[in-house]
């Protein structure tokens, strides 16, 4: 497929956009926009960043990106879906990158992600079934949309929304239909489930795992190597990600850009992945535990 061109010939950018609160204002100036910097050529991106509540201090330090100021009235996680709309109806992109902030680290170049299967939408399913009923779904939405809901995601495993690539129409529907799913908008955690079912219903192509390698639950081996990530074989990780919720549960001691940083907690790490085994067979009456590849 060609690139989406505008009226008068020009080619249209890509967009990387994320979102965040000031409490990850730290993670955004020193690993998020810095190795995204270092590791990809974004003459033909835009990167975005939506700074909820960000102080002026902050803002100055996060040179290199647009930034968009927001006021947050319910939970950000919801909140960002609705100022994702916003932008794309004022302007126009070829595909849309919408990544998290706080737990990411740039590695590699991005192009193949973009220029792979750009008609459709590409995240990573995860290897674990998500207890969507027990957690979330008779609270955050309409009675009347819940069956529907409820039959699309029976049974399906989990897709992760902390990357998801996407063409612009489709992304611009998504962002609307997502914020508009959500009824309750306040908590977090209904966007894992709304996103899900909008892809489910849309349909996805398959993201490569090098593009959101989330260490607890990747099927792959990995090493650590002067603070940068690499699978088993060697190949460098893209896109890693260090998803937890909270940093008591983030496996990597000092995730980071640079020498120093990235040392795996072995304890937690095992532990936390010997739980989301027990936990998904648990839920979905599997045998089959999670293995390594």
């Amino acid at each position: 497929m060609k690139s989406r061109e505008t009226r008068k010939g020009k080619k249209l950018k890509n967009l990387i956009i994320t979102a965040s609160t000031p409490h990850f204002a730290d993670a955004l100036a020193d690993t998020w926009l810095p190795s995204l910097k270092a590791n990809m050529d974004l003459s033909n991106t835009e990167v975005v960043i939506l700074a909820y509540d960000f102080k002026d201090e902050d803002v100055a330090r996060l040179q290199g990106a647009r930034i968009i100021r927001c006021k947050s009235q319910d939970n950000v996680t919801v909140t960002r879906f609705r100022d994702i709309y916003c932008l794309l109806k004022q302007k126009k992109y070829d595909q849309v990158l919408a990544i998290d902030g706080g737990d990411i680290l740039f590695q590699d170049d991005l192009k193949e992600a973009f220029e792979t299967n750009k008609d459709h939408f590409r995240a990573m399913t995860e290897l674990i079934s998500m207890p969507y009923r027990t957690l979330y779904l008779h609270n955050f939405f309409r009675k009347e949309d819940v069956p529907n809901i409820n039959d699309t995601l029976k049974g399906k495993k989990l897709v992760n929304i902390g990357v998801l690539i996407g063409p612009y129409e489709k992304f611009k529907k998504l962002s609307r239909d997502i914020y508009n799913l959500i009824e309750h908008k306040n908590f977090f955690g209904p966007d894992t489930i709304a996103v899900n079912y909008f892809l489910q219903q849309e349909g996805y192509k398959e993201l490569d795992e090098k593009f959101n390698f989330v260490i607890t639950v990747s099927k792959h081996r990995f090493f650590i190597k002067d603070s940068i990530f690499y699978f088993k074989d060697k190949r460098k990780i893209s896109i890693v990600h260090n998803a937890g919720g909270n940093k008591i549960f983030r496996v990597i001691k000092d995730f980071g850009f640079g020498p120093g940083h990235n040392q795996l907690r072995r304890v937690s790490f095992f532990l936390q992945r010997h739980l989301i085994q027990t936990l998904d067979r648990w839920f979905n009456k599997s045998r089959s535990p999670i293995r390594f590849k």
